[in-house]
């Protein structure tokens, strides 16, 4: 992706949030994180793959940037549905949607 792509995603999916959550668009002081944000994966992948440190342009940064972003979105799972579900729980939901997966 382009580095004017990675910026107008990181925007939108930023003013959607703004707009949905305080009914306003964003701020403009907000958005130069946002931009700095938004090129970090690839001012760190480019010049490393560049002077031969990374066989590709798109791997470490954005790769840890992907890590991050679903073990987020995993710990603010676990912490809203906390004392809802178990893992005997959902285990036993398991076995009785899918009860050939767990034949005895």
């Amino acid at each position: 992706m382009l580095p004017l792509g990675h910026l107008a995603f990181a925007y939108l999916w930023y003013a959607l949030y703004a707009a949905s959550s305080t009914h306003r668009l964003p701020a403009r002081l907000a958005l130069l994180p946002l931009a700095v944000g938004s090129q970090f994966p690839d001012l760190i992948d480019k010049p490393l793959a560049y002077i031969g440190v990374l066989t590709y342009g798109r791997s470490l940064a954005h790769s840890l940037f992907a890590f991050a972003l679903c073990s987020l979105a995993v710990w603010w799972l676990v912490t809203r549905l906390r004392g809802r579900w178990s893992v005997e729980r959902v285990a036993e939901r398991l076995r009785i949607v899918t009860p050939a997966a767990f034949a005895i």
